[in-house]
Formats: structure tokens, C-alpha cells, sequence
């Protein structure tokens, strides 16, 4: 179906349910205020996940906080005995985490965080799960090892440990995982055996993929870009083993508005402090990108372009055996060309 997650492809999703499916995934994605209102009372989950409060959008709702609240309303038409999974590990969804043990214990210490009325009363009166590496989560990654762009790391649980393998790499396939173990469990499906299919995933189509063009290991990460998801496609080029050189790609992130150099210049900021080699932007919003790490004295080699097709020209002499290449940007970036062209030189077709 590819992405369904507006409130037509929502719709369209649930006409698509009948009484011989037990369980559907579905996702919700919003840009504006008001739009999780319509998706949660088309959909009616009993489970939410959240996976993270980032900046995608953030041209619309002006704020993380106001994101986190419009995000928040994926509770508000929860029944009895509903849960709701939240990454322990970012810092404005632990503050809900916090609010509901606090609502439930009935303390003094409810911080009274900017939600809705009606999400206040239903993350107190259903539970609230945490997954991440943070020592309070209730599902927890310790022993994070990456090896030949695999993973493997200890889950510890309310109801033990397990040794969970995944055959992909990045911090933030370890946090899928753990939700994925989270929720299974809550299904009846014990973590020793739930970890069977985490073994077997693989990424879809332009969403981390990594491939081998000859000896130059390329992932490919063309679908889509927020500022949050650059940075874990940095960790994903970071995990890459037996690479001479490290080179981000890194095209314009589109829908951010009057903060977008802020953003692209926050990417850098993370850049700085990284041992990837090389930076190339692509478009004038990435170029603040570079631009960070020119203030800030990086090592890092910086080439800035326009357009796809400079790039390709400037890959054709630059990019050598043995380097591992990330290659990022919005969907309207048609960042793939650049895939294209370095499959295209390395594997002679």
C-alpha cells in the first residue's frame, strides 16, 4: 500500500479490516494541529507507540512541544485497559512517562506539561510503558555490540533477560525492537520467541537499506529526512564496518519552515562530533550543515551543490574503493538518483 498514514490513507486502511484480522498496525502521521483528533477517532487504537518528539513538520506546529502534544492525542479515544509505549530515551517523552506515574501515585510532583485535557486523564488512567536504554525503561537495551552491520544486546524485562540479534545496525533499530518485544509481550508472545522475526528483518526499499557496489558499501536512505532520522542514518554510516572512509550525503529536509537553518545547523552541530570523514550537501537548506561545522573548526571535509547531477559529477572522481557512503535528504530531493549513479560506476551496469 505503501504510506497510508494521512487521514485518507488512514480511512482507506480500515476499510481494508475485517473479522478475520485479530490485530492491524497502523500508522498515524500528522503536519498540522487538530490533525490527530481525526486520526485516532477514525482508528481507535488500544495500543499507541510514540516513537519520538523530533522537528519533522515543525514549520506547522512551531514548537516540539506543541508537536508533543498534537502527537499525545494518539490516547485520547483509548478504552479501559489501553497502554501506551513511548521511547524512554527522548527527553520530552520521558516527561509524559513521568507525568503518569505521578498522576496514578497521585503526588505533588505532576509537572503539568502542555497536553490536552483529555490526554492528561487517559495517560493516567491507562498505563504507560517505556522502551529504550535509559535505567528506568521498562524494556531495556544494555550490551549494545555492532558487528558487520549487525547487532546484538541484552533485552532486560519486567520478566527477565533475553539475548536479542538483529541483522541491521543503528540505536534506533535496538528502540523498534525493544517496542516490538514490548507490545508482542503484551500479545502473549514471550521475548525468546518474538525475537525470532526481529532476526529476520530486513530494511524496505530506500529506508536504510545498505548495499554493496563492488567494494564501496552504500546505504541507502532516499525515502524520506527529518533532522532526528539524519542523525540516526549518521549512526547507521558510523556502525559501518571495514570502510576506509566515512562520506554523508545529506540533501535539503523540506516543511521546516522559518526554523529550518536552526535545524540543518543542529545536524552539523551533531556532525562535529562524529569520526565521519566527509560531508557533501545537497540544496541551500543543507548547507547550513557544512556551515556548522566551519564555525566550529571541524576536520571534517565539507563540498556543497545544488543540485543531484553536480553531485554525481563530483562522485565520479572522488569516491574511491572501500568508502561507506550515507546517502540522506527529503522525498522531494530524489536523493535515489545519487544511489543510482554510485551503483552504476561501482558495479559497471
Amino acid at each position: 500500500f505503501g504510506n497510508m498514514n494521512s487521514q485518507i490513507g488512514v480511512s482507506l486502511m480500515m476499510f481494508e479490516l475485517d473479522a478475520n484480522k485479530e490485530v492491524a498496525v497502523i500508522e498515524m502521521g500528522i503536519s498540522e494541529p487538530f490533525e490527530m483528533d481525526c486520526l485516532v477517532h477514525i482508528a481507535k487504537p488500544k495500543y499507541a507507540v510514540l516513537t519520538n518528539i523530533g522537528v519533522s513538520h515543525i514549520g506547522n506546529l512551531k514548537s516540539q512541544e506543541n508537536i508533543r502534544k498534537e502527537k499525545s492525542k494518539i490516547v485520547n479515544e483509548f478504552l479501559e485497559d489501553s497502554v501506551l509505549y513511548v521511547n524512554g530515551d527522548d527527553p520530552l517523552l520521558e516527561e509524559i512517562y513521568e507525568e503518569s506515574q505521578a498522576i496514578k501515585a497521585k503526588t505533588k510532583n505532576v509537572k503539568n506539561i502542555d497536553l490536552s485535557e483529555t490526554t492528561r486523564e487517559k495517560i493516567g488512567e491507562n498505563r504507560v510503558c517505556a522502551f529504550g536504554t535509559s535505567e528506568y525503561c521498562d524494556f531495556r537495551a544494555v550490551d549494545i555490540v555492532t558487528e558487520d552491520e549487525k547487532t546484538r544486546f541484552t533485552l532486560v524485562h519486567p520478566k527477565g533477560t533475553e539475548e536479542i540479534k538483529l541483522s541491521v545496525c543503528g540505536i534506533h533499530h535496538v528502540r523498534n525492537a525493544l517496542v516490538a518485544l514490548a507490545i508482542a509481550n503484551e500479545f502473549g508472545i514471550a521475548p525468546s520467541v518474538a525475537k525470532s522475526g526481529l532476526e529476520s528483518y530486513r530494511p524496505i526499499k530506500m529506508r536504510g537499506e545498505i548495499h554493496s557496489f563492488g567494494q564501496v558499501k552504500v546505504i541507502d536512505d532516499t525515502y524520506n529526512a527529518s533532522p532526528d532520522s539524519m542523525k540516526s542514518g549518521i549512526h547507521t554510516l558510523l556502525a559501518l564496518s571495514d570502510v576506509n572512509r566515512r562520506i554523508a550525503i545529506l540533501a535539503d529536509v523540506l516543511e521546516l519552515g522559518e526554523l529550518s537553518k536552526d535545524c540543518h545547523y543542529g545536524v552539523g552541530l551533531f556532525l562535529k562530533d562524529t569520526s565521519v570523514d566527509v560531508l557533501v550537501t545537497v540544496g541551500n537548506e543543507a548547507k547550513y550543515i557544512a556551515e556548522a561545522l566551519k564555525d566550529n573548526d571541524s576536520n571534517i571535509e565539507c563540498y556543497s551543490f545544488d543540485n543531484n547531477d553536480q553531485v554525481n559529477d563530483f562522485l565520479k572522481g572522488f569516491v574511491r574503493e572501500k568508502d561507506g557512503i550515507l546517502v540522506k535528504g527529503s522525498r522531494g530531493m530524489h536523493m535515489e538518483q545519487i544511489v543510482e549513479g554510485l551503483n552504476k560506476r561501482f558495479n559497471k551496469l
